[in-house]
Formats: C-alpha cells, sequence, structure tokens
C-alpha cells in the first residue's frame, strides 16, 4: 500500500492544508490525475508524492488518530502536469495566499482532462535545472506611439535568428490585433482566453514542439509549453489589466519575472509612462515637442465663461473645422450627468444597493442607472427627501458633451462635423468599437468622443488636437496611486496629438502642471519621496483584507474583531515587527449590490536584511487567522 499526496482541483481555504493524503495499492508518478473524494464530492486531483505505508508513518506523530481514504480511481496514470507547472502554481498560491488548487487550475489548460484533447506534457526537468535560478536580463523601453512595433522587432528577430521562442504579452486584445498585422511576417501566434478549446489546444501543441516562434497574447499566455523560451516582452506594463480580478488576483507583469526566471530568459517591460517600482533614473524621457495648453477653468468663469468649453478651445474647434483637422475630446465620465442634486435638501438620488449616485443618462429617455449594479430607473420629478421639485444635474459626462459641440457649432452657423462617439453605453462589442475607430482613421477630419477606451486603441489613433475636457475628475479618488494614475493618463493623451488644451479648476495641481510639461523624472522624483515618507510602495509591500456583508453592524463587528487580532499576533512576533495595519475602514464605496464592504491594509516595509521568501513566510503566518470566506488580495490595484 501507498500513500499518496495530492492537490485537489478545488477551492481549499488557505487557512487548511492544501496538500491532501489518501492511500492507494499502487505507486503513481507525480503530474498523474487521480479522482478523490472530498466532503462528499467526487474532485480532480494532481499527484505530487508518493510512498509506502512504513515510511509514511515515520512522518506523522504518535497519538494523531486520522483515517486515509482510498483514492476513488485513477484517471491518468501518465503524467499530465508538469514540475514546471507545480513550480508556477506553488509559487502563486505562496506569494498570493491563494488556495493552491485554484492556482493550480489557473497554470493548466483549460482543455485539461476534456474528453478529446489527449495532451502529454513533455518533461522540461532537466531544461529547467539548467536554467532555473539564472539571473535574466530585464530593461525598460519607454513606448513610440508612432510606431511601437518598431520598439521590438530587433530584439523579436534576433531571438527567431537563434532558435528562442518569444511571448510578447499585452493587456488588451485590441493591442495584440495591432501587434499581429505589424508581425504578421514573423507568423506569429495568438493566445487569449477568449479562445476555444480546439484552437488553444492547437496553440499548446506549437508551442511545445516549437513550431511556434513568436505567441502574442495576454497573460495567459504565460503558462504556455515553452521549450526554448528567450524573451517575454511585457508591453504597456502599466496598465491595470494585467491584475486578475479573480483568485488567484495574480499580476501579470508581476509573475513575469518568476517566469523568465524559471525558463532563463530575458524581459523587455515597455510603457508610455512606466509604473513607479519599474521607473529608472537612465530611462528619463520627455512627451515630445507637442504644444500642451493648460486652462484654468475657475479663470474662464470669472470672464464670463459659463461654457463646458474654454475660450481657447472653442477657437480651436473652429480653427480644426476651417482646416480639416482631427479632434479627440476624452470625458472621464459616461452618460449626461454625474449625479442629480436636490437644491433644496442638497440629497443627491442614490442607488437602493449601493453607496453611490445614480447617473443621469439622456441619449433615449431621461433615465438613471449605477454603474456598479445596473440598477436603473427612470429620472424622479421631485426629491424623495423633501418633495422638492427643484433637482438640478451636475458633473458633465460624454453625452452632455455630445449635446453641447452639436449646440456650439449649430451657434456659430457652421456644419456640423463627423462626430465619432466611443463608450460602452453606444457601443457593445469589440467589433463595434472597431469600426469606430477605422472610420475616423479614414477620415480626413472630424470629432471622437471617448471615455477610457479612447487608451486601448492610443496604437492605433493619432489626432491634431486632443481636448482634455476635466483633467479633475480623474483624481477625485483618496488613494496613495491617484496621482501617478493622472499623471499617466494625461502623459498618454499628451502622446497622441500635437495639440493638447487641459482644462483644469486646479492648475496648480502637481501631477497635472508636470504631465503638461512632460517631466516625467520631476514627477517621479517628488511622488518617490511622498511615497518614501508614508512607506507605501515600492517601499513597502501591500495586502488588502476584504469583508463583505449584507448586516452593516455585523460587517463592522467582524472586521473589528479581526483587526484586533491581527494587532495582537503582530505584536508578539518578532518577524512581523515591521509590519503596520491600516485600518479597518469602510471601502471608498461602502455598499456595493447590497453588501457593506471593509478594509484592512497590511503595510510591510521593506528592510535590507530580509529575503524575499522570509518575508512572504512571516505574512502568511499572519494571514492564517484571517477567516474562510474574506478575500485577500496582495498588491491591490488600490486600498480603497
Amino acid at each position: 500500500m501507498y500513500v499518496i499526496e495530492v492537490v485537489p482541483l478545488t477551492i481549499i481555504p488557505r487557512n487548511q492544508t492544501q496538500i491532501l493524503s489518501y492511500f492507494f495499492n499502487q505507486a503513481l508518478e507525480i503530474g498523474s490525475v487521480v479522482e478523490v473524494d472530498l466532503n462528499r464530492r467526487k474532485i480532480n486531483a494532481i499527484v505530487i508524492g508518493s510512498d509506502t505505508i512504513r515510511n509514511s508513518k515515520l512522518n506523522y506523530k504518535k497519538g494523531v488518530n486520522f483515517e486515509l481514504k482510498k483514492i476513488s480511481r485513477v484517471l491518468s496514470s501518465e503524467p499530465q502536469v508538469g514540475n514546471w507547472q507545480l513550480k508556477i502554481a506553488a509559487y502563486m498560491a505562496n506569494y498570493y495566499y491563494a488556495p493552491l488548487g485554484l492556482s493550480l487550475k489557473t497554470v493548466l489548460p483549460p482543455f485539461f482532462m476534456k474528453k478529446g484533447y489527449d495532451f502529454k506534457i513533455l518533461d522540461l526537468e532537466q531544461t529547467l535545472k539548467n536554467k532555473f535560478g539564472s539571473e535574466n536580463n530585464s530593461k525598460f523601453i519607454y513606448a513610440n506611439l508612432k510606431n511601437h512595433s518598431l520598439d521590438y522587432i530587433d530584439e523579436i528577430q534576433k531571438k527567431i535568428l537563434n532558435g528562442k521562442q518569444i511571448f510578447l504579452m499585452v493587456a488588451e486584445n485590441t493591442a495584440a490585433k495591432y501587434f499581429l498585422e505589424k508581425y504578421a511576417f514573423l507568423m506569429p501566434e495568438f493566445v487569449s482566453s477568449k479562445l476555444n478549446n480546439k484552437k488553444t489546444y492547437e496553440l499548446w501543441q506549437n508551442v511545445q514542439s516549437r513550431k511556434s516562434k513568436l505567441i502574442i497574447g495576454t497573460r495567459i499566455g504565460l503558462f504556455l509549453p515553452f521549450q526554448n523560451l528567450g524573451l517575454i516582452i511585457v508591453d504597456d506594463e502599466s496598465n491595470e489589466a494585467y491584475k486578475s480580478d479573480m483568485t488567484p488576483r495574480y499580476k501579470g507583469n508581476d509573475i513575469v519575472h518568476e517566469i523568465a526566471r524559471l525558463h532563463g530568459a530575458e524581459t523587455i517591460y515597455s510603457a508610455v509612462f512606466p509604473r513607479l517600482e519599474t521607473y529608472h533614473e537612465k530611462d528619463e524621457q520627455r512627451a515630445g515637442k507637442n504644444q500642451v495648453t493648460l486652462v484654468n477653468m475657475i479663470d474662464e468663469i470669472k470672464a464670463g465663461n459659463f461654457s463646458i468649453f474654454s475660450r481657447d478651445f472653442k477657437d480651436l474647434l473652429i480653427e480644426s473645422h476651417s482646416g480639416s483637422r482631427k479632434v479627440i475630446l476624452y470625458i472621464p465620465r459616461r452618460g449626461y450627468a454625474n449625479f442629480i442634486l436636490c437644491q433644496n435638501c442638497n440629497q443627491p438620488i442614490l442607488c437602493p444597493n449601493c453607496n453611490v449616485s445614480l447617473v443621469l443618462h439622456q441619449s433615449n429617455a431621461s433615465v438613471l442607472i449605477c454603474h456598479h449594479c445596473n440598477y436603473s430607473q427612470s429620472k424622479p420629478k421631485q426629491c424623495s427627501f423633501c418633495d422638492s421639485y427643484n433637482l438640478k444635474p451636475h458633473g458633465v459626462g460624454i453625452e452632455k458633451v455630445e449635446d453641447e459641440i452639436k449646440k456650439f457649432f449649430k451657434f456659430q452657423n457652421l456644419d456640423l462635423p463627423k462626430l465619432f462617439r466611443l463608450d460602452s453605453d453606444s457601443l457593445k462589442t469589440d467589433d463595434e468599437e472597431i469600426k469606430v475607430i477605422n472610420s475616423f482613421i479614414n477620415s480626413e477630419s472630424g470629432i471622437i468622443l471617448s471615455t477610457q477606451i479612447i487608451f486601448s486603441y492610443k496604437y492605433l489613433i493619432r489626432s491634431d488636437i486632443i481636448g482634455i475636457i476635466n483633467a479633475d475628475t480623474l483624481i477625485n479618488i483618496p488613494d496613495f496611486r491617484a496621482e501617478e494614475s493622472l499623471f499617466r493618463d494625461l502623459f498618454t493623451l499628451n502622446s497622441m496629438a500635437d495639440r493638447v488644451i487641459i482644462q483644469t479648476h486646479n492648475p496648480e495641481q502637481v501631477a497635472i502642471k508636470l504631465a503638461a510639461s512632460g517631466q516625467i523624472k520631476s514627477f517621479f522624483e517628488g511622488e518617490l519621496e511622498n511615497r518614501k515618507v508614508f512607506s507605501y510602495p515600492p517601499f513597502s509591500v501591500l495586502t488588502k483584507i476584504t469583508y463583505r456583508h449584507q448586516d452593516s453592524l455585523r460587517a463592522r463587528r467582524e472586521v473589528v474583531v479581526l483587526a484586533n487580532k491581527l494587532t495582537t499576533i503582530i505584536k508578539y512576533e518578532p518577524d512581523l515587527k515591521d509590519m503596520e495595519i491600516i485600518g479597518p475602514n469602510p471601502g471608498f464605496i461602502s455598499k456595493e449590490r447590497g453588501y457593506y464592504i471593509w478594509n484592512i491594509i497590511l503595510k510591510f516595509k521593506k528592510i535590507a536584511n530580509q529575503t524575499e521568501a522570509e518575508k512572504i513566510k512571516a505574512r502568511n503566518k499572519l494571514l492564517r487567522a484571517v477567516p474562510a470566506g474574506w478575500l485577500i488580495d496582495q498588491d491591490p490595484r488600490s486600498i480603497i
């Protein structure tokens, strides 16, 4: 008889044992697949070890009573999972404090163990032994939006000539399409979670047989069975889409380092604007020679201009009309108005499920919509609190800008130029977006109004003029990354046009002022100094612990109890002396979809005499105190 250790491909709470033991009448190879009984369910599991009953008994303490269950059946006696896949899954589970079985499911292909998809994984162990742990070369490249494909072509062709495989990782499928077209002569393969099982299976076969040399796609491509990976390119490395929204909440742009180390591959990181974590002083670059105008909208009001367009921007609109120029109008908000406020009692109209204001949409009929839970209602005639009829919309959304553009040209007795609109309310599919983008690109002149979607097409679109309607709306979030995000958006937009107008009510705001002049180095120096003072990344590592419950009192009570428990553990654990607890605090949106949200932030300061492995071990020891059902997010997008 043998004791078989397995990893069940299911969710086991992280504070419980992730590797389970069963018995079987013969030894099984590492990577083989079995079916086990777990909590009265039949679950697929991956074998990670076998030993005789006699040897295994020596590993158990005397007096411990337990009964091993027998493996239900063997699904595959031949290994279906490679050691390299187990290593990646173990790293993700350890660093992101995620269930090991779920991490392993993330690494495995979607066709795994499905009928008709027999895939024999090759043993890369000997190859990886020669490479594992070796230092890989890494560099950062500032993206040139005019000819971005040229940024990588030399390195790609050099690796292909040397018989190496290259993975070009993109944050979004729109970027993948751009590179697939530009590098079509290199016969690249495309990988994405949107591929069906048949196409994914063919891709895995091509990659493992070394038939595929250049693979372009999203973060799921990191787990392909590369045989001779020489280079990983992380395009647009500061894009938030690299962060997974599902457990394990890994960052594709961060685990690249571990994947590259495993394969002994080189890495290239690229972006128009890098993250603070990847910024290097030697890489300083300015926005270019484009003309940027910063307009103080308070001065506009003082001068009697109450329009959402400044006088400078109005002049540019007229000039662009006569000169057949292309204009991009960037509006951060969807809808017509951000909220409706009662002028009598100052109460906004809130969503009944979320603690947020309903957004006014007027494309077809006046309707109020919650952008978090999709609740909608018709626009009321009077306030539900004081019965006043004096309800007024506030804020500027893309629909209002569209109305104001039409009114402006009508008032000027000018023909309305071609208007294009790019937002998720008017366009529902990627194909519809591409159709609008191509129409704008192929037109001699016109105005395109866009929300954040415009950044997905930054490699395709270039215009004569960009107008940023209200830059202030990009920073009204109490998060330590808010200024970095604002600077990135403004800097990227500055790189997409020859002439830029930034409208703001606060022209002295540091990020806005430096972005307008393209001073990356000055911004980073100031931001890094602020982060250092308050011990925020890159000078610390953050973990966000979130609790949600429909009962507001219970939500608060549970999070206070856990915060006190964590504080006590930290107090008596020497390895956690550099750990700081922030909170508990209600979420920035304190109620969403009927659930009240509370957060605890763990801030682990980086110290010179502590290795990453020691730091992760100490943090994970603390996180074992977190009950099942809580959300743990390592390196979160925000702390609110």
